[in-house]
């Protein structure tokens, strides 16, 4: 099962992608053309466990605040008009009780939707009702009911749509559990008017250090389940994938289809991955990557070879070199031409004493020697900000300047971004974004401008109130979906929290894209406890 939910922020459009199937504490299949070099600093923060905070299952903030209202305004050309509002209010456990929107009608607040949520003792979430508003009366929506095993996990929940008079049931979902709470079961039914009929099932098979080994899906034929395609996997003495194989079923027996086989050295360094495709009677080599590692154990090289039937072919290539502070200085990249490999790209890192990138440095092979193209160059203050950002690219000869970002602090609070742009000779002011804060270092209001030639104009805001929660309960069991949160601060300038919660151990993808739908960061792609968590995003 998948779930995506898309949140939309000022600039970006956030990907949230959970896979229920693979309950397990490794991420699962990661294909060839998912492969990716590191991050690059100005894309994303270097990977940091300490970026990612769980938190319980309640909607705080790591102060023990939490937002109870999102203001929405523009300006208006004299003043600013309200545009959208959302309230939250919480129980005695923190939890969000009720969610309401709201637009302004140019003089009332006029009700839009609503979310209402009922908990249980255990304060374990047993219905989530949606409801819109007609103009004079609520009107019912959707509704998630769900039910919990003696050990407080989900063992079922069911949606259920309003006709107009009565609650109509749609999907049902259920889970079974072995001893060590590891689902055993996944059973998915659809209402046919009458009764639920069974849809999609999954059966999971673990070994003795709760690796899933068996993973088999099926169908509802009408009478009785019917295979589909399963994978099967093995594991090393460390609990590293071995080698996983996925089949089909076809009607009587499973049918080879892909498999993947992975090698490690001494110090559990993947050194190689291998896949093949089964052509009816053999495997048959397809791609393979191969990895190296210096002293430190840090990923030094790897290369993406294809088999041409008969041997393996290069075709690209990927060298890391690193400072004594085990931090990239060069990328390279290469291709191989048949016979030799070919200089492709290459990326230089530079460091200040603090281990914070001050210069990075984008080159292309022009066939006898390395042409600069682009670079960032950052510098910081005394707490480590980043005060200013540029980028320039090469004319040939010389760096011309083409953007900056311009940041002020209270300390580690951002109190302004200001971007502008290069034009003839001087820097021509674009965009500002300012930021307030209450006493408690909490966001109160998020102001945006843009320049018109000869001064700031507002356009945009967030205005902020928050809450200080009591009686924090730490039970993530009382998770009962994927849910993402919005972003705080909001806007942001240039980082911001990303809070999600997942109700039980999933394979998690959370992605930002830009307003045209690209791709700007992968932040998350790997297995996540139940809980909620908060990643840092840094734009």
């Amino acid at each position: 099962m998948h779930t995506l939910f898309r949140f939309y922020f000022p600039l970006f459009l956030l990907a949230f992608n959970s896979n229920l199937i693979f309950p397990q504490e490794k991420p699962f299949i990661k294909l060839p053309h998912e492969e990716i070099i590191p991050k690059l600093p100005f894309e994303v923060e270097e990977e940091d466990n300490s970026q990612t905070r769980v938190i319980s299952n309640q909607y705080y903030t790591p102060d023990g605040y939490s937002v109870s209202e999102y203001l929405y305004q523009n300006w208006n050309g004299t003043a600013w008009e309200n545009d959208s509002k959302y309230s939250i209010t919480y129980n005695s456990f923190g939890s969000q009780d009720v969610e309401l929107a709201q637009i302004w009608d140019g003089a009332v607040w006029i009700n839009d939707y609503t979310y209402t949520h009922t908990y249980n003792s255990n304060n374990l979430r047993t219905e989530r009702l949606y409801r819109t508003w007609d103009g004079a009366m609520w009107v019912n929506g959707t509704k998630y009911l769900y039910s919990y095993n003696s050990n407080n996990l989900l063992s079922e929940y069911t949606y259920q749509d309003w006709d107009g008079t009565v609650w109509l049931n749609t999907n049902r979902y259920t889970y079974t559990y072995n001893l060590n709470n590891k689902v055993t079961v996944y059973t998915s039914y659809n209402w046919d008017g009458a009764v639920w009929v069974n849809s999609t099932q999954i059966l999971y098979v673990y070994d003795s250090n709760n690796n899933f080994t068996l993973l088999t899906y099926q169908n509802w034929d009408g009478t009785a389940w019917v295979n589909s395609f399963r994978f099967v996997i093995a594991y090393t003495l460390n609990n590293d994938f071995d080698n996983y194989v996925y089949q089909t079923w076809d009607g009587t027996n499973w049918v080879n289809v892909t498999r993947y086989s992975f090698t490690y050295d001494s110090n559990n360094n993947r050194t190689e991955r291998l896949y093949r495709t089964w052509d009816g009677a053999m495997w048959v080599n397809g791609t393979k990557y191969l990895y190296s590692y210096n002293s430190n154990n840090l990923l030094s090289e790897y290369t993406y070879q294809d088999w041409d039937g008969t041997v393996w072919l290069n075709t690209n290539r990927y060298t890391y070199t690193y400072n004594l502070n085990n931090k990239v200085t060069v990328y390279t990249s290469y291709n191989w031409d048949g016979a030799v490999w070919v200089n492709s790209t290459q990326i230089l890192y530079v460091y200040d004493s603090n281990n914070n990138f001050t210069l990075l440095t984008y080159q292309n092979w022009d066939g006898t020697a390395w042409v600069n193209s682009g670079r960032y160059s950052n510098t910081y203050d005394s707490n480590n900000n980043r005060t200013v950002q540029l980028y320039q690219t090469w004319n040939g000869t010389g760096w011309d300047n083409s953007n900056r970002y311009v940041y002020t602090y209270d300390g580690t609070l951002q109190l302004t971004r200001l971007y502008q742009t290069w034009v003839s000779s001087d820097w021509q002011n674009n965009a500002l974004t300012t930021n307030t804060y209450d006493s408690n270092d909490l966001l109160i209001n998020g102001t945006n401008q843009t320049w018109n030639g000869t001064a700031w104009v507002n356009t945009t805001r967030i205005l902020y109130t928050w809450v200080e929660v009591t009686g924090v309960d730490d039970n993530y069991n009382s998770l009962t979906d994927f849910k993402l949160f919005n972003n705080y601060p909001n806007p942001f300038n240039p980082s911001t929290i990303i809070k999600y919660s997942v109700p039980q151990n999933s394979f998690v993808r959370l992605t930002v894209y830009d307003v045209l739908g690209k791709e700007v960061s992968e932040i998350i792609s790997g297995i996540r406890d139940a809980g909620v968590y908060e990643e840092n995003f840094n734009a």
